[in-house]
């Protein structure tokens, strides 16, 4: 048991005026994390009244190009930077702690068993990345063991989104929330390379973050 374990998911949340205990999950690389995650967040956990937001940044991700990812302990840091004053938002570090390829069906599996048993799983996405969900790993696993709280950002088809939507629920029996999403236009790719290019990213990550980007020299050329 490594000391990241400190910020796995608490075992104090219990159920809320007798109804199942509600848990949004937000994973990526979180590399580095920024405002538009935490907006994300935010704004799902007031959409649906989540007692808790966890993050939950990813070790090796199968889309990703890992040798050109930030170390992961730099991205904890980050991440409990970022969301220390907000009580909603939790990290958990079970994919850091697993070898190899980190997939969503067993984290989300792992979940489970650390919540009781009819804790409810929204896992947070984008309207882009619900029509790649059937490329995920075991998706069919994955549907079952959690509903998909999907962010709709303005100008979004919604003819084609409503179209997916249906289909993964008549395929898979997916269950998926499209909500309303007041994007930022912020992403870690612009991030890092404005600080590639010597370009400012103040507000555009927390200041806590940003000061630990400069003080890691992280992203530099």
């Amino acid at each position: 048991m490594t000391g990241h374990m400190a910020y796995r998911v608490k075992n104090s949340v219990k159920k809320r005026n007798g109804h199942e205990l509600k848990i949004g999950v937000l994973g990526g690389t979180f590399d580095p994390v920024h405002n538009g995650h935490l907006v994300l967040a935010e704004q799902m956990s007031s959409y649906f009244n989540f007692p808790k937001v966890l993050f939950i940044p990813s070790n090796l991700p199968p889309h990703k190009e890992v040798e050109k990812i930030a170390p992961i302990g730099h991205r904890i840091e980050m991440l409990k930077l970022a969301i220390k004053d907000n009580d909603v938002f939790e990290m958990s570090v079970l994919e850091c702690e697993r070898e190899g390829m980190s997939y969503s069906y067993e984290t989300i599996g792992l979940l489970e068993k650390m919540y009781p048993p009819d804790t409810e799983f929204y896992f947070i996405v984008g309207s882009d990345v619900l029509y790649d969900l059937e490329t995920f790993k075991n998706f069919e696993i994955l549907s079952k063991k959690c509903s998909f709280a999907t962010a709709v950002r303005p100008g979004a088809n919604v003819e084609r989104l409503s179209d997916v939507v249906e289909r993964l629920g008549k395929k898979y029996g997916a269950t998926i929330y499209p909500v309303p999403f007041h994007e930022i236009d912020i992403s870690s790719t612009m991030i890092r390379e404005r600080i590639a290019s010597g370009k400012s990213v103040r507000y555009l990550t927390p200041e806590a973050v940003l000061s630990y980007i400069m003080e890691n020299k992280l992203y530099m050329k």
